[in-house]
């Protein structure tokens, strides 16, 4: 659970049936009010936490297993622990889906690429400073635009010098959030397009 109130969100998963030799959960995130719950298709952070609950709390201590497959709603995802460190398999970017246009968009100014890793992305690059861009501004905009009819996830990638960005993250359904795995594996789905 996200300690931080720049979070926005405070995901809660439980445990619900999966297919055989796997682990589900789902996750569902709460946007600050007015309150919105929505199920994600997948969430890259909280498989981690799941590995890193199964470890601590359900298997014996001396288990020396590594690898897990979680159940989500957009597949299995395998997962390997080692060392206090994971890898989670993202799985392959897909450049067209139901859930967005098929080609770059212009929306507030901004040029929204696409991605899918599982659930629907729209970024944008830009070369300066985010006070330009309030997150908490254009998140909600975008996010619920009648482009997307299931919402999006929408990043603003900051160019902070040659192949280094920085990502300022909106999730839909839970707001502004300091981190999201999918996201940032989105943006590199786009830079190597």
């Amino acid at each position: 659970r996200c300690r931080s109130p720049e979070c926005g969100c405070a995901p809660t998963l439980w445990r619900d049936s999966a297919r055989p030799g796997c682990r589900r959960f789902r996750r569902i995130a709460r946007s600050p009010p007015p309150v919105f719950w929505d199920s994600a298709r997948w969430c890259g952070n909280g498989i981690r936490c799941i590995v890193k609950f199964f470890r601590d709390q359900i298997l014996p201590r001396d288990s020396a297993k590594t690898k897990f497959k979680i159940d989500t709603r957009s597949g299995i995802k395998e997962v390997k622990y080692r060392d206090e460190k994971f890898s989670v398999n993202m799985g392959r970017p897909v450049f067209r889906h139901k859930d967005f246009p098929d080609k770059p968009l212009k929306l507030k100014g901004l040029t929204l690429n696409f991605v899918s890793m599982g659930n629907p992305h729209a970024v944008t690059f830009v070369k300066n400073n985010t006070e330009n861009y309030d997150i908490r501004v254009l998140g909600p905009l975008i996010e619920n635009n009648s482009n997307f009819p299931n919402k999006i996830n929408f990043h603003i990638a900051i160019e902070k010098k040659e192949n280094e960005f920085n990502l300022v993250t909106w999730e839909r359904g839970s707001g502004a959030t300091l981190a999201c795995g999918t996201g940032a594996c989105a943006g590199y789905a786009l830079i190597r397009k």
